[in-house]
């Protein structure tokens, strides 16, 4: 929208549109909206012109800045068109959108963005954002091979990881690049954001995002499991006979997580099913199991097969995760994991 007549500039709009108002030498106000559209991937585009629009449709026909090509998409200039129909100029927003709904139809696009043109402003498409802070040396030459670092931002006391790299200002000094992923929206009004390295926290394992696999596990009520005469983890199975009578079992499980918040145990067995009875020792009470979740984790191939192991991501970007380590059902550090998790099966054996 690039015709309306703003009063609230007084002079410098009598003979101008607001939208075609100078900035910085050649640009124009309305370069900052396009400019968003064209980065946004936006690639067809209409300007609604109307008031003093002489120097804004010459600002228009004249660049190319914005990369509309009409094999694209195009730029298009309207101006209020007196017709049979309608003898008005645009009166407002909603008008001028109404007058040219036949142009909007034709285009067929499941989406339209209204946006004023005269608005100097950067639109944020991601999440990708970076701080650059003054680092010592010694810090910035560490920290830049370790490749990342956790940091605690004073105004929430959120905590986040952040790749890290070194550069150098004009006069060489080092400083610090903290790249981010996430939290942009928080921060993006703070010219100004106060943080602080955490140096000394626990430094996770790096592993790449190919290995890491989403895998679904039966969930049973803690006070259900048992131990078996060797010591280890199971549930009391009830089964049937060949003479159709009940009987039960000590059925040994492999454990993958325990919710403390919830008091369930994520097993998996392939004696287990959605239906199946699972006795609570030392009683007569019954559980059966019926529901299901999922848990992220990789593969381990310590013992020469595919051993699903839970992870806790800390942080996480296009190509690696940074994950808790030497956690109860987690990996260790010295852990070998399958890096293409979808090559594998579960249980699958690994020469």
């Amino acid at each position: 929208m690039a015709g309306g007549n703003s009063n609230r500039m007084k002079e410098l709009t009598h003979r101008r549109a607001a939208a075609a108002m100078p900035i910085a030498g050649s640009y124009r106000a309305i370069d900052f909206t396009l400019s968003n559209m064209s980065n946004s991937h936006i690639r067809k585009v209409a300007v609604l012109t109307q008031y003093n629009a002489r120097s804004l449709n010459e600002h228009l026909n004249s660049s190319k800045w914005w990369d509309f090509g009409r094999k694209q998409g195009g730029l298009y200039v309207f101006t209020p068109t007196i017709t049979i129909d309608n003898g008005y100029w645009y009166r407002g927003t909603s008008d001028a959108i109404y007058q040219n709904l036949d142009f909007l139809k034709s285009c067929h696009e499941p989406y339209v963005v209204i946006a004023s043109g005269d608005a100097v402003y950067k639109l944020s498409t991601d999440e990708n954002w970076s701080l650059v802070v003054p680092v010592e040396e010694e810090l910035g030459v560490s920290l830049q091979e370790k490749g990342v670092v956790k940091i605690r931002f004073l105004k929430n006391q959120y905590e986040s990881w952040a790749n890290t790299k070194l550069i150098r200002g004009s006069d060489g000094n080092p400083f610090l690049q903290l790249d981010f992923n996430n939290s942009m929206v928080t921060f993006a009004t703070d010219r100004y954001v106060d943080i602080e390295l955490i140096l000394n926290d626990e430094v996770g394992l790096k592993i790449p995002n190919s290995s890491i696999v989403q895998k679904d596990f039966y969930l049973v009520p803690g006070d259900y499991m048992t131990k078996g005469a060797d010591g280890s983890d199971g549930v009391i199975l009830e089964r049937y006979n060949e003479e159709g009578n009940i009987y039960s079992e000590f059925l040994e499980t492999s454990v993958y997580n325990y919710d403390e918040e919830n008091k369930e145990y994520y097993l998996d067995s392939a004696a287990l099913a959605i239906g199946s009875n699972i006795i609570k020792p030392d009683s007569q009470e019954k559980y059966t199991i019926s529901r299901k979740a999922s848990l992220t984790g990789v593969y381990n191939m310590n013992k020469g097969y595919a051993d699903f192991r839970q992870i806790n991501i800390l942080y996480q970007n296009e190509e690696y995760a940074i994950v808790k380590s030497n956690t109860r059902y987690g990996l260790n550090v010295y852990d070998y994991i399958v890096l293409e998790a979808a090559a594998v099966n579960d249980a699958q054996f690994i020469y």
